[in-house]
């Protein structure tokens, strides 16, 4: 109490402390999408959206990105299948597709014909079998749909081209000897250190996977994601996509995740590549279980889902010099209000 007097005493410090706290902190005012407006043509007039699902088409149709973190019940499906007629309708995306679970697709498929009975949809259902695989991509590659729905595990046999993958795993490298070269130092060249021997390991890892990426340049045939034409991706049950690894010297911190799936890093490719090529724009995620607890469940870094990585979302950050902080982040509620943590 009596610090609290002293500070508000001096005249020119309350003014000084007050216009610092205004510029640093309270200078930020979350978005507020309304899709009230929206008028969906195409749409079934018997089927009324509810606010909440008109206001997230309404963000990712201005965005281009999101994270629906609805609850179960509280209409992902109708939201994806509205938000990627209106961006078809308007422009904003050539072929936009739906991922999501393989017991999930023939639903999904027959939701977007009842919500647009005219819409011209490609459903992968059993389409992707090894003898019609090409033949399938081939005409998602070829033709003009209003939407395309595919299964996870097709999504994942769909690979990126050789040089895309090099790029991103040169980039990743980099990351990783920052890493490396620090905790070495710091070590005082110790190669023995277990952090040091961790990341090493991880470094030779990363080293294969380019050399695969380099010899499978001379033998692809195959049609890639990136020739599908595919522009704007809703991915469903987005939590499957989850496990990133971190690289940092705080390898013995709890929560640090240092594995990877072929599944996550793959998507976190293809969720870049989209943005890079498309002004920012491309990628939106919907789950009932959107992300990890923020500091609650330890100092789960930026890199450990590929929402949080493509959508730029951002709780505490770990940095290679191993200290946190805090930069915000937001995802969208069931109400699709933004949410800051």
């Amino acid at each position: 109490d009596e610090f609290k007097n002293w500070v508000w005493q001096d005249d020119e410090r309350r003014e000084r402390l007050h216009r610092h706290y205004n510029d640093h902190f309270n200078n930020i005012r979350n978005i507020n999408y309304d899709g009230s407006h929206l008028k969906l043509p195409g749409k079934n007039p018997a089927i009324e959206l509810r606010p909440h699902q008109k206001n997230a088409a309404w963000q990712v149709i201005t965005t281009g990105n999101g994270l629906l973190g609805h609850e179960v019940g509280t209409g992902k499906t109708y939201t994806m299948i509205a938000a990627a007629m209106e961006l078809r309708r308007l422009g904003l995306a050539k072929k936009p597709a739906i991922v999501c679970k393989k017991a999930n697709v023939d639903s999904i498929t027959a939701d977007a014909l009842k919500l647009y009975p005219g819409a011209k949809i490609l459903s992968t259902a059993d389409m992707f079998d090894a003898k019609s695989r090409k033949a399938t991509i081939s005409r998602i590659a070829t033709g003009d749909y209003d939407m395309v729905i595919l299964t996870h595990d097709h999504m994942d046999l769909m690979g990126m081209k050789p040089e895309t993958q090099r790029k991103y795993i040169k980039e990743e490298l980099a990351e990783l000897e920052a890493a490396h070269a620090q905790a070495f130092a710091e070590s005082k060249g110790d190669k023995g250190n277990r952090v040091v021997k961790q990341l090493a390991k991880a470094k030779e890892s990363l080293e294969a996977k380019l050399k695969e990426s380099i010899d499978a340049t001379a033998k692809d045939d195959a049609i890639n994601f990136e020739d599908t034409g595919i522009d704007q991706l809703f991915v469903d049950e987005a939590h499957r996509y989850k496990s990133l690894p971190v690289y940092t010297k705080m390898q013995n911190l709890k929560g640090v995740p240092t594995s990877r799936s072929d599944r996550a890093t793959n998507m976190l490719m293809r969720a870049r590549w989209l943005q890079e090529n498309n002004g920012g724009r491309g990628v939106v995620f919907a789950t009932f279980q959107p992300l990890l607890s923020p500091p609650r469940r330890s100092a789960s870094a930026t890199r450990q889902s590929v929402m949080k990585t493509s959508l730029n979302i951002a709780w505490p950050v770990i940095s290679l010099s191993g200290r946190t902080s805090t930069a915000p982040g937001w995802c969208m509620s069931k109400a699709n209000h933004v949410m800051p943590w």
